[in-house]
């Protein structure tokens, strides 16, 4: 279930580390045996400003999107959203946390 997928990130960074290969090729494989679209929703924790961290969501959904429209899937059916700071789905008052936060997950439309 490829809602089940979500890439972590180091903090301050788009970079996604090559051990989620094997997902973006599993989301790769869904949208090519059908038609459904999806949207590629971006988070940070709280380390470093609002505006700044609303870039990084924007920017680490899009190192995806790229992924996954380089390998044959057609742009218009990715979007792609940037949530920020806004949507912890842990403290970030501790390092463990703060990791948690730093991530990009995938929703079927």
């Amino acid at each position: 279930d490829i809602n089940t997928f979500s890439f972590q990130f180091e903090s301050g960074s788009a970079e996604l580390s090559s051990e989620y290969l094997e997902n973006i090729s599993k989301i790769h494989t869904f949208l090519k045996r059908n038609q459904r679209s999806i949207t590629i929703i971006g988070h940070t924790d709280s380390v470093g400003s609002e505006q700044a961290n609303l870039a990084l969501s924007l920017e680490r959904a899009g190192i995806v999107k790229a992924k996954l429209v380089g390998m044959g899937i057609a742009e218009s059916r990715i979007r792609v959203n940037g949530k920020g700071e806004m949507a912890p789905v842990s403290s970030n008052e501790t390092e463990t946390g703060r990791r948690k936060n730093r991530r990009v997950v995938i929703r079927v439309e």
